[in-house]
């Protein structure tokens, strides 16, 4: 993999160098620490971390980025404190961006997949870019049938799911073409038939 300068910010500034860097893979936190990694000891506290920094970007689904150095040694930081600089005079910046939602309470037994591809399908058609998303369960609570009902009762006051509406609004759209080539070759009809008389 080739070798590029980069930037590190806040309490990993000190790891800034003039020297070049491979970049590898990220990974989740989530499967470092099913396969037993303590994130926390190993990434964050040495740098001056809380325990509160790291379970707010576990929670938040944010990444470990591992880098290399010339030297073989590895470095490990979340991924919201490295950015890879421009090497080249005039180049384009971009910026890595990131949209969270907080859905707020939803049942467990609750399947919302199809949900997170049509907002899939919305950012691609609208920005031409294929996103990620990653589903983060925070706190778990239980409430009492009759609150569970109150609550499902306002939510579907709140809900209109026909669909995918972007899909739908692309269906309309060809559906308006259509018709509109129609009423323009009755409009020719027409003018053909007068220029007759």
């Amino acid at each position: 993999m080739a070798m590029h300068n980069y930037t590190f910010s806040g309490n990993y500034s000190t790891l800034n160098t003039k020297k070049k860097l491979e970049r590898l893979p990220n990974r989740e936190m989530k499967e470092m620490l099913d396969s037993g990694i303590d994130v926390y000891t190993l990434v964050y506290k040495p740098f001056g971390l809380t325990q509160e920094d790291f379970t707010s970007d576990l929670n938040s689904g944010v990444e470990i980025a591992t880098l290399r150095k010339q030297s073989g040694e590895y470095v490990s930081v979340p991924e919201t404190y490295v950015s890879r600089d421009v090497d080249e005079f005039n180049n384009v910046n971009y910026i890595g961006r990131g949209i969270v939602m907080d859905l707020g309470g939803i049942p467990e037994a609750e399947n919302i997949d199809s949900t997170l591809e049509d907002i899939l399908t919305y950012i691609e058609a609208r920005l031409g870019i294929t996103a990620k998303i990653r589903l983060v369960n925070t706190a778990t609570i239980s409430v009492s049938e009759d609150d569970h009902t109150a609550y499902e009762s306002e939510r579907a006051l709140l809900r209109n799911d026909n669909g995918n509406y972007y899909n739908q609004l692309l269906v309309c759209k060809k559906e308006k073409d259509s018709l509109q080539t129609y009423v323009d070759s009755l409009e020719e009809c027409i003018k053909e038939e007068l220029c007759d008389c």
